[in-house]
């Protein structure tokens, strides 16, 4: 199933370990609650390569012992208009912009320019998403609060 064909799916922007964490929770969710939100499907993008979250995410699935979802990944940058539109965020029931992790941010001894590309990334996707959506409506936006 083509993504731009979606509607009233969730939405997850850019990738830290909280997202695996997450999924498998939706996951457990369908499994024990008849809440329409679980049944929903489910598009990831980051930057991440799309074989390391689909690796990690069927880890995560497989453990958690609950129901299958239906999730679509795909790598792209949540900060571009046009692949904000490839996972169909204007069209999704709920948008979860996450923190983005760059492994060398949470160093003892960061790289600023790294930690300044963290904070540029998830800036731009917030930004990007308010652009897409209709008359800027962000009602159904989360942001993850930093995880530093």
């Amino acid at each position: 199933m083509s993504l731009n064909m979606q509607e009233n799916h969730v939405v997850i922007l850019n990738w830290n370990d909280d997202v695996p964490s997450m999924l498998r929770q939706m996951s457990m969710g369908k499994k024990c609650n008849r809440d329409e939100f679980y049944s929903k499907a489910v598009a990831v993008m980051s930057t991440k390569p799309k074989s390391e979250m689909d690796q990690a995410i069927a880890t995560a699935i497989k453990h958690a012992g609950g129901a299958p979802l239906n999730i679509f990944t795909r790598q792209g940058n949540p900060g571009e208009i046009k692949d904000l539109q490839m996972v169909g965020a204007q069209k999704a029931s709920a948008v979860l912009v996450m923190q983005p992790k760059v492994e060398d941010c949470n160093t003892e001894r960061p790289k600023v320019e790294d930690c300044n590309t963290e904070r540029a990334l998830f800036t731009a996707s917030a930004m990007a998403l308010s652009s897409t959506t209709e008359a800027g409506s962000t009602e159904n936006v989360v942001l993850q609060s930093p995880i530093n």
